[in-house]
């Protein structure tokens, strides 16, 4: 928002929606905003100051891939860019599976090898403790959608 310009509570929230995402791809996951106003009743004035607390930074811990063949899931672990060690990026499973698994199925198409369709879920385990996230790729047969028989009268 700009100085002068009318207080929108949608607009705050989703700035402070940003600020999460943001510091999760940096891998700050526990980092939380503050926000404090000073009213100016007199002026119709509202001044917002946040501080952001950014907590510990965590990093890549193992990743594990379940459903596919021992040579299949070498071959994603060979693409996957975050490595073991590195910031957690809180945005990079997600990713990874909306921009590499097509290249991966297509190239898969392509060395005479197709896989049989597939629906991958990722799930990412922090510890606490170590400060290390954990993540899980599942994959599991994508099950075609079923019609029911039309009946003709």
């Amino acid at each position: 928002m700009k100085q002068r310009e009318v207080a929108n509570v949608v607009k705050i929230e989703k700035g402070l929606r940003a600020v999460r995402k943001a510091y999760g791809r940096k891998g700050y996951l526990e980092a939380g905003v503050r926000a404090a106003q000073d009213f100016d009743d007199g002026a119709r004035n509202v001044a917002y100051r946040f501080r952001v607390a950014e907590g510990p930074q965590y990093h890549m811990g193992d990743l594990t891939i379940n459903g596919l063949s021992e040579a299949d899931a070498n071959n994603l672990r060979g693409r996957w860019r975050l490595l073991h060690g590195d910031a957690f990026d809180e945005g990079y499973p997600d990713e990874f599976v909306k921009k590499v698994m097509p290249e991966f199925v297509k190239d898969s198409v392509h060395e005479g090898r197709p896989l049989p369709p597939l629906k991958v879920g990722a799930k990412f385990t922090p510890d606490r403790d170590k400060h290390t996230v954990d993540v899980t790729l599942d994959f599991k047969p994508d099950a075609p959608a079923t019609t029911s028989p039309q009946s003709n009268p």
